[in-house]
């Protein structure tokens, strides 16, 4: 029986390098997109919130805890 040559493993070429950076560009951009906070909250001083509640520009309050993590989605 004769011996046939074996084939080498295949190694990644450069295509293949290109390819992945280019997915590892893409999941980065998504996971930027998804976690980024597109409405941060606004700090209020006493006397600015009393003044917008009385111009009636706040008409629904919630409050948590400081520290509590519940303000985190809002």
């Amino acid at each position: 029986m004769a011996n046939s040559p074996q084939k080498k493993p295949r190694r990644f070429g450069r295509q293949d390098y290109g390819l992945f950076f280019i997915v590892v560009l893409i999941i980065i951009g998504l996971v930027m997109l998804l976690t980024r906070d597109t409405n941060p909250p606004v700090e209020l001083d006493l006397g600015d919130f009393w003044t917008y509640v009385d111009n009636g520009q706040i008409k629904e309050l919630k409050a948590s805890p400081a520290g509590s993590g519940a303000n985190a989605n809002i």
